[in-house]
């Protein structure tokens, strides 16, 4: 799990966050809204090419969060994102983003 999440803004421009995305060499982050709540998941390829021009990142982004535990085992995330086709899921301790999950962690923890 990474706990220091890099989130973007429900409200951000699409486009510039798909260059953070890249510059940051990331697949996705979490969707804050003004509050600091997740409310979605951005991923690289929702932002790439003319399709995000002038849209912002709630425009584009997957409403549909999964979220697991602190204490929710490996196999169980691995469970989960093989079940939805996802790359991340959102680590939420009492209504909280406390982390995130990849399936790079994933495979690092298994390669370890």
């Amino acid at each position: 799990m990474t706990n220091d999440v890099f989130c973007v803004d429900v409200d951000s421009d699409a486009g510039q966050a798909g260059k953070l995305l890249n510059e940051r060499h990331f697949g996705g982050a979490p969707v804050n809204d003004g509050n600091g709540r997740p409310v979605g998941v951005i991923s690289w390829w929702d932002v790439i090419g003319d399709q995000c021009s002038g849209k912002s990142v709630g425009d584009l982004m997957n409403a549909h969060v999964r979220s697991m535990a602190p204490d929710a085992t490996a196999e169980s995330a691995a469970k989960l994102m093989l079940a939805d086709s996802i790359h991340r899921l959102l680590v939420m301790e009492d209504g909280k983003l406390v982390g995130i999950v990849t399936s790079f962690d994933l495979l690092r923890a298994l390669a370890a």
